[in-house]
């Protein structure tokens, strides 16, 4: 089914193609888990955040749209002088690092 498009992005430059190296993202199991991956990717794509919301949305600026996150998470970390650090203070980074430092000593033994 998308095999067109695979072979768009991944050809070669002289037969006008993008020549990316390009993955496919498949689920692979039984049907409980197919079944629990689409329920996740609809969820995931039924967020109002999310490219296929926002893509339906024609007041929204198309450089908005497909806008870089990183560069729009740097331009916020330059104006604000420093990355945003409230999350690696949060209880579950510093339990997560407790932990982390505790299997380290466990293995050092």
């Amino acid at each position: 089914m998308g095999e067109p498009l695979y072979e768009q992005v991944t050809g070669k430059v002289a037969d006008g193609k993008l020549n990316r190296p390009c993955r496919i993202y498949a689920p692979v199991g039984t049907h409980e888990t197919l079944l629990a991956y689409l329920v996740r990717r609809l969820l995931e794509n039924g967020a109002n955040t999310s490219f296929v919301n926002r893509i339906a949305d024609t007041s929204l600026p198309l450089d908005e749209l497909v806008a870089d996150p990183v560069t729009a998470v740097e331009k916020l970390a330059h104006r604000k002088g420093k990355l945003d650090t409230a999350s690696e203070n949060s209880p579950a980074a510093r339990s997560l690092r407790s932990r982390a430092r505790q299997l380290g000593r466990a293995g050092s033994r």
